[in-house]
């Protein structure tokens, strides 16, 4: 899954309020795939291009273990909300609890999506899980993350404009945006399929999987998160000006 995880995201933020700010909750939600990257250029995880592989991430999970099996995602929580609690300034300890929630959030959603063998305890562990849909259903698994996309947004924009009068819609829109790029038609990652196959990317896959994973992931998340936080200062300041 990929739009549905800034979406959830951004849910949770309207839901907590301006208490805290957007950045931790929005790369909580997508530090698991930041260091999914990291891995592929490794050769930790084996991550296979396929143009066959729908809906729009065109590819097969064969080992993503060390960030995506129960115990890593949550040591990989646990650690981005301890580093963020105790290194980074102004990141306080409900902050870092709400950037780990939100990582174990992004990994809950991967199991509706993520075939079985993707998924297990621990890493090289025997027992696989996974719902699977976008193996089984390639263009209904698409459609219905847009339709949840669709869903948890404007609950996100409507809680926070009734709560401190922030408008988010800027959000919303690049929402949008991310989910018609991330089509089986447009996605990027059909591209990387392709080149794989004619033998373009021989020797730097790793690398091209994680710049495109770090663009894909920190780029959004950095938008997203000066987007809220600025519709909330504007609120702010303007309630202290009246």
């Amino acid at each position: 899954m990929y739009q549905g995880h800034f979406a959830a995201a951004l849910l949770i933020k309207a839901l907590v309020g301006p208490s805290i700010p957007a950045w931790p909750i929005l790369f909580g939600s997508s530090i698991l795939d930041i260091i999914g990257g990291l891995d592929g250029f490794l050769g930790l995880s084996i991550i296979q291009p396929d143009k066959n592989a729908g809906p729009y991430m065109y590819s097969n999970f064969v080992f993503i273990d060390w960030e995506h099996s129960v115990l890593m995602m949550l040591v990989w929580s646990c650690i981005f909300g301890w580093v963020g609690c105790h290194i980074l300034r102004g990141f306080s300890k409900e902050a870092a609890m709400l950037g780990a929630a939100s990582s174990v959030v992004h990994w809950l959603m991967d199991t509706l999506v993520i075939a079985p063998s993707g998924l297990t305890l621990y890493p090289h562990g025997t027992y696989h899980f996974g719902l699977g849909l976008y193996e089984k259903y390639p263009m209904g698994s698409w459609i219905g993350e847009n339709a949840l996309v669709a869903v948890l947004s404007h609950i996100a924009y409507r809680i926070m404009k009734e709560r401190t009068g922030a408008d988010i819609s800027t959000a919303l829109i690049l929402l949008a945006v991310l989910s018609m790029l991330m089509s089986p038609w447009t996605s990027p990652l059909l591209l990387v399929a392709h080149m794989h196959e004619w033998g373009w990317l021989d020797g730097i896959l790793g690398a091209v999987q994680m710049a495109g994973f770090w663009t894909a992931y920190i780029v959004p998340a950095t938008i997203f998160s000066k987007i809220v936080d600025g519709a909330e200062r504007r609120v702010t300041g303007s309630l202290k000006k009246s």
